[in-house]
């Protein structure tokens, strides 16, 4: 018999016979038996997968300096070459994590001499013994109000940890404080930054080599402050002049508070730091500029910083406010390998899905704007519900006004379709039988619809089936797969109940092949949304919120760089509010159909109604809880009456 002793450092057998053991063994009983430890429990392990995530990256580390520890749990017959599976504790990464932390801020690998510095200055370059110009280890100015912030409050020493989150964004991200330069896992890398022109001198020592991504480095209100940035009032329109000014660098692009910088040996940052930072790019945010220039969609949206006016919003205090949003930038790095926070949720939402992609058998997924002839015929394919104004409809009299929606609507339909990729081709007077097929083409078909009111059993009180038809006569239009389904579908199921031949289709673009390209993305959201839910974690609710609903509304846009614009599909999103739609529709349906009650109004997925005082509102939730079904929003109550 043998005991395994669990700990940081590893696992270790303890065998019971052996010499010198009797006391060890003794005392591991006692605990184990008189309910001073906890158990028993099972021993949790993080996979690779979750110690990938948690490290932001996508292979398991290497370093001779800081050795990954080894697994400290193995399924399998991993000696004899079968199938095993690793897996560490999170104790082991977290160990691992401040160790290699720890080394590089006390200097140990760090060129220049070491110190224990508590603010950055500018100190000559060291060179090396080839006299090449090589990045200082910033130094020390430890008298006098330095040593403070603005406020009175000490500054960070150097090596301490202020706080504890997750190191995933550690080798790309820094926050910028008015007591110190920190990592987002908490570590204090230096002291205040004394000037902006410093700011090259610090990329060159933390940033020795290039990072495989673009580094960032966050300032908060104070550290701005203290440099000399004036905080408020900043000009949307100028503001990339001013941090172009302020820093000595060129702004190559900016938006809502984040500007790519690049230095140069002409610029401020000269001699060594000039060398080791030329050519190279890194991302300055600065937090209260966050709001400006917002996105249309999600005007009070400020990122990481939460959403104006409300609980997630930041608070004010930089000593409070820093550690959340260091744990929230900690988070989105936990997400996969490369991502960090943007300007825009759906920059977020579309590296998390190339993350996502790289492990599908499916590659070379490309860009596919709309076929010109379709372009030139509509605005827009399968639009989705606007009826009304939800807000313009108050409770009146005794009435209750009742707002239904589905749970994660474009997140179901990411999950369930199919989508095509490859490059279209156009048919003429295609099969129209296909679409009665178990899995039509990913596709979008030119159909003529019959005006709605010679159509049998089409209620005429509720939004038509699909937005291009008209009521007194017919149209035609371009429409996906599963608009055309919709239109197939019958007519108390909130369909059209047309049959394939009715849809007199004489044209239509085909994908060569299709897939559940969304699938494992939206899934892994899903996942994750579920637990921001049960943990009670609003914040986190909101940021993945935001990031599935900005990136799979942007891929109707053209507006993406080079290297993401294969997320360029605005037929999959057509077909996702397509399917959004059906599902609407079909609700809207039932409910005329079981109780009698019309909407009022309609958004996308959202209808409101007005119903008596004494109605039973639970029959207006679908009794499932998954993504797609419908559910309660907001109950609003007539006006007392004086």
């Amino acid at each position: 018999m043998e005991y395994l002793v669990t700990t940081p450092q590893g696992t270790y057998r303890i065998d019971q016979d052996a010499d010198d053991v009797g006391d060890l063994i003794a005392l591991l009983d006692h605990y184990a038996t008189t309910g001073s430890v906890s158990g028993p429990a099972p021993l949790r392990a993080l996979s690779r997968q979750q110690v990938l995530a948690q490290l932001g990256r996508a292979t398991l580390p290497e370093d001779k300096e800081t050795p990954f520890p080894a697994p400290a749990v193995v399924i399998g017959d991993e000696d004899s070459g079968g199938a095993f599976t690793r897996g560490w504790l999170d104790s082991q990464i977290t160990a691992w994590q401040d160790q290699k932390m720890a080394t590089k801020i006390l200097g140990t690998d760090a060129q220049g001499p070491e110190t224990a510095d508590s603010q950055v200055t500018d100190q000559p370059a060291a060179e090396s013994d080839q006299n090449q110009a090589q990045p200082a280890t910033p130094t020390a100015v430890t008298t006098g109000e330095a040593d403070r912030d603005d406020q009175g409050k000490p500054n960070f020493p150097k090596g301490t940890r202020q706080w504890e989150a997750p190191g995933a964004a550690d080798e790309r991200v820094v926050i910028v404080t008015s007591r110190g330069i920190t990592t987002p896992s908490g570590w204090v890398l230096t002291g205040p930054l004394p000037a902006p022109q410093n700011v090259p001198r610090f990329v060159a020592w933390h940033w020795r080599k290039k990072p495989s991504a673009l580094p960032q480095m966050w300032f908060t209100a104070e550290a701005m402050e203290r440099i000399g940035i004036p905080v408020e009032d900043a000009d949307p329109g100028t503001v990339a002049e001013l941090v172009a000014d302020i820093f000595g660098c060129k702004v190559s692009w900016s938006q809502s508070g984040f500007f790519t910088c690049r230095w140069g040996p002409g610029d401020d940052a000269g001699g060594a730091e000039g060398a080791s930072v030329a050519n190279r790019s890194v991302q300055l945010v600065f937090v209260p500029w966050l709001p400006l220039d917002p996105s249309e969609a999600r005007s009070k949206d400020m990122g990481v910083a939460g959403i104006e006016d409300t609980e997630t919003e930041l608070p004010e205090d930089e000593d409070q406010a820093v550690p959340i949003l260091a744990e929230r930038i900690a988070w989105v790095a936990s997400l996969g390998e490369g991502l960090a926070p943007a300007s825009r949720w759906s920059t977020v939402g579309a590296a998390f899905a190339d993350v996502v992609r790289r492990r599908s058998s499916i590659k070379g997924v490309k860009g596919c704007p709309w076929p010109g002839e379709i372009v030139a015929a509509q605005t827009d394919l399968d639009p989705d519900l606007h009826e009304g104004r939800l807000g313009a409809h108050k409770a009146r009299g005794d009435t209750l006004k009742v707002e239904v929606d589905q749970r994660a609507a474009y997140l179901a339909s990411a999950i369930k379709l199919n989508f095509g990729y490859g490059e279209p081709s156009r048919v003429d007077n295609p099969d129209p039988d296909v679409l009665n097929t178990q899995e039509p083409p990913f596709a979008l078909w030119r159909v003529t619809t019959p005006p709605a009111n010679t159509i049998d059993g089409l209620d005429q009180r509720l939004p038509l089936p699909v937005g291009y038809m008209a009521t007194d006569e017919q149209r035609t239009f371009w429409t996906t797969t599963r608009g055309a389904q919709h239109l197939m579908s019958p007519v108390d199921q909130g369909g059209a109940g047309l049959t394939p031949a009715e849809l007199a289709i004489d044209a239509a673009w085909v994908w060569p092949h299709q897939a559940r390209l969304l699938r494992s993305w939206a899934e892994a959201i899903r996942v994750r949304l579920k637990a921001a839910i049960a943990e009670g974690r609003k914040d986190r609710e909101d940021m993945l919120k935001a990031m599935y609903k900005a990136y799979l509304g942007r891929m109707q846009s053209s507006k993406w760089s080079p290297q993401q614009y294969h997320h360029h599909q605005p037929a999959w999103y057509a077909a996702i509010q397509a399917d959004t739609r059906f599902r609407a529709m079909t609700y809207a349906r039932h409910i005329v159909d079981t109780h009698g009650w019309y909407p009022v109004a309609a958004d996308v997925d959202a209808w409101s109604y007005w119903l008596p005082p004494d109605a039973d509102l639970t029959v207006l939730e679908e009794p499932s809880e998954n993504n797609g079904k419908y559910r309660i929003k907001t109950v609003e109550l007539p006006p007392a009456k004086s």
